[in-house]
């Protein structure tokens, strides 16, 4: 009966992690968006954020959780970052005819972030990092855009971790 209670708390801790993580990952989400569009400063924008907007306190970013600062602070800079990278990967494994450039901006933050994820965090399984980033689509799009990152993660997803998917698929390496 003892380990009831300590169980219950790092349940809670956990779910307090993903939370934060998930507020960091939309932060950053919307944070790229807004340097995009507006041209602020990678720096300052960050600063505006890290003091006002994932504390918690703003129901528009991060769903106002308070949201994990570090990790939030890797995804912008390492975006910004890599950002050319990034770009010339998904434009290869784009299917349509657009490229990344043509896409809505929100798109290319959700599929920019996600691809950084998937090529610097290798802690993370794949398949987690899919699923939360088509969570973070589905916060902003309502029709074919969710889909459409859930296919091309994959595809970067078996691109930068070849045979990953496939293990977390059969993990007992049966069919």
């Amino acid at each position: 009966m003892k380990e009831a209670p300590q169980a219950r708390s790092r349940v809670a801790s956990q779910h307090r992690g993903i939370r934060r993580r998930h507020a960091a990952r939309l932060a950053a989400v919307q944070a790229l968006y807004q340097i995009e569009v507006t041209g602020d400063p990678v720096i300052g924008v960050i600063e505006e954020y890290s003091q006002h907007r994932i504390d918690g306190q703003d129901i528009e970013v991060a769903d106002g959780a308070k949201a994990n600062k570090t990790l939030f602070v890797e995804l912008v800079q390492g975006v910004t970052r890599s950002q050319d990278q990034i770009d010339e990967r998904l434009n290869l494994l784009i299917t349509s005819k657009r490229t990344v450039d043509e896409l809505e901006v929100i798109l290319r933050s959700v599929l920019r972030t996600a691809s950084y994820e998937l090529d610097h965090r290798y802690q993370v399984p794949a398949r987690s990092l899919i699923k939360e980033y088509v969570r973070i689509a589905d916060a902003f799009f309502s029709g074919k855009e969710p889909s459409f990152v859930n296919g091309l993660l994959d595809k970067v997803a078996r691109c930068l971790r070849p045979g990953e998917l496939e293990r977390q698929e059969n993990p007992n390496g049966s069919d």
